[in-house]
C-alpha cells in the first residue's frame, strides 16, 4: 500500500488547511527569516511548540526566530475580536 508521503520529499509539506483540503507545498528554501519573537518584546506568551502574538503577516512554511532559535511555521491561528485580536503560531 503506497501513500502520498511514499512520493513526496522532504522539499514538500503535505498538510490539511482551515476547509479540509489537502495541499502539497514547496519547502521554502530561503535562508532569511521573516520575523523574529522575544516574550515581552513582540509575542505574548511562549512555549515548545507556539507562540502568541498580536497579528503580522505571516504565512505556513516560513522561518521565524524564536528566542534566537530558528523554527518553521507549520500552522497559523487567528482569533480576531475588536478590542484584542491574536494569532497563534505553530512551529
Amino acid at each position: 500500500m503506497h501513500t502520498i508521503e511514499d512520493w513526496t520529499s522532504d522539499k514538500y509539506d503535505l498538510f490539511f488547511d482551515a476547509s479540509g483540503v489537502l495541499n502539497l507545498k514547496p519547502v521554502n528554501d530561503s535562508k532569511s527569516l521573516s520575523t523574529s519573537f522575544q516574550r515581552g518584546k513582540n509575542a505574548l506568551l511562549i512555549t515548545d511548540e507556539s507562540l502568541k502574538a498580536f497579528p503580522s503577516p505571516l504565512s505556513y512554511g516560513k522561518d521565524i526566530e524564536v528566542n534566537k532559535e530558528r523554527k518553521r511555521i507549520t500552522g497559523l491561528l487567528d482569533f480576531i475580536s475588536p478590542q484584542n485580536s491574536l494569532m497563534e503560531v505553530l512551529f
